[in-house]
């Protein structure tokens, strides 16, 4: 052991330093040797629990970004493959790449709604109301409708051919815009949206990513979700509170993204 001596004072003066640190030490020991014992207590605790026990706080990990997670997606509860635009780039992206004539195209009477398509061959199942409205419940999240705190909107679904970047004579369509020509069909629609985490599924395309949408599909898919409002907190306070609740690896990011705009959480 080395010690260090001050040349200043006296040998006498140095001992008495040494012996004044050694007193203020002595008197740490029973609190450390309490703190040692606590800490093997917990230690031999987690030691006897069961495997199955120790596997409920596994955090859920991180998976690698899939193309269609720069839009907005989820799946119906029968199980069918839902997308929609996040902006005008891919709103206009959605309706020129990625609808095909088999498909469903959702939108609404107010103004920056996204487009939402149902995709027909991501199901061998025929498309039903029950999907549709489901469809038309997330547009009303993602809408300004939301925003406005409004407890429906005036949602219609069209054929993909109806959907046509031609404008009317004098008009102009910019990005993400376009044209509804023939019959719509309105749907009735209602505030329905959760956040959750794919953790019901096998289907790797889409285990572990993060779940909005509808409750029906929410409990199909989720083994735990929060059922989100209108409201006056901010998107990254109600993410921070999810990833806490979901002890997710995903970043914060990540729900911010999912989160329609300032909501509250509803308690059950």
């Amino acid at each position: 052991m080395k010690l260090s001596l001050k040349l200043n004072k006296t040998l006498d003066e140095n001992a008495q330093i040494y012996f004044t640190k050694a007193k203020k030490l002595r008197k740490k020991i029973p609190g450390a040797n309490k703190a040692i014992g606590i800490t093997n207590n917990k230690i031999a605790k987690l030691e006897d629990k069961p495997i199955e026990k120790l596997k409920q706080v596994v955090k859920i990990k991180r998976v690698k970004r899939k193309w269609f997670e720069k839009f907005r997606w989820f799946l119906t509860s029968e199980g069918f493959f839902v997308i929609a635009g996040r902006d005008s780039s891919t709103n206009e992206d959605l309706i020129k790449k990625h609808t095909d004539k088999e498909d469903l195209v959702l939108h609404s009477d107010m103004a920056g709604s996204p487009f939402v398509v149902i995709k027909k061959n991501s199901c061998e199942k025929e498309i039903s109301e029950k999907d549709i409205s489901e469809c038309a419940d997330f547009v009303l999240a993602y809408s300004r409708a939301w925003k406005k705190g409004f407890g429906n909107a005036d949602i219609f679904y069209v054929k993909p051919e109806q959907v046509t970047k031609t404008a009317n004579a004098g008009e102009h369509l910019g990005k993400g815009a376009f044209m509804i020509r023939g019959k719509t069909n309105y749907i009735q629609n209602k505030l329905d949206f959760c956040v959750g985490v794919y953790d019901k599924i096998e289907d790797f395309e889409y285990s572990g990513r993060i779940f909005v949408g509808p409750e029906e599909a929410a409990k199909v898919y989720c083994k735990k979700y929060f059922n989100l409002i209108p409201g006056r907190q901010k998107t990254s306070e109600i993410a921070k509170i999810l990833k806490y609740e979901f002890a997710s690896e995903l970043d914060l990011d990540e729900f911010i993204r999912v989160i329609p705009a300032a909501s509250e959480i509803v308690k059950k």
